[in-house]
């Protein structure tokens, strides 16, 4: 129900800043992340995919939840942005502000204590999140 209320949040904020907006969820339950850490997580991409698409041409985001085969968590999003990006070695950097941020590495942590990776990459003007979370 948490991680509805949350899609909800964004499918309606996606709706006033025009941004095409898809989302596949099959999520077990009980799954094996906390409430509060996968909407975390999620919230944290998401607010960072509007943002993006917020200064980008084509407005576009589609977020996929499930579970593979009962043994990865996977959460994958995919959204457009202005194709600026700033790096540090192979780090993404903030383009709002000085420094990385608080929402990438928040995933990346929050991932890695459940011992799972989060990934970043971008290609053109498309920014990927992957995030796959070993069910025990």
């Amino acid at each position: 129900m948490v991680l509805n209320a949350l899609l909800n949040h964004y499918d309606h904020l996606t709706v006033q800043e025009v941004i095409r907006f898809s989302v596949q969820v099959r999520l077990p339950h009980p799954h094996p992340v906390s409430d509060v850490d996968l909407c975390s997580m999620v919230g944290n991409i998401l607010e960072n995919a509007v943002s993006a698409c917020q200064k980008a041409d084509e407005k576009r985001i589609h977020l996929t939840i499930l579970t593979e085969d009962a043994a990865q968590l996977y959460i994958v999003a995919v959204n457009t942005f202005n194709g600026v990006v700033k790096l540090s070695g192979e780090r993404y950097l903030s383009t709002d502000r000085k420094g990385s941020g608080i929402g990438i590495s928040s995933v990346v942590s929050t991932a890695e204590s459940y011992g799972g990776v989060a990934l970043f990459s971008h290609q053109g003007t498309e920014f990927y999140r992957n995030v796959v979370i070993p069910i025990v």
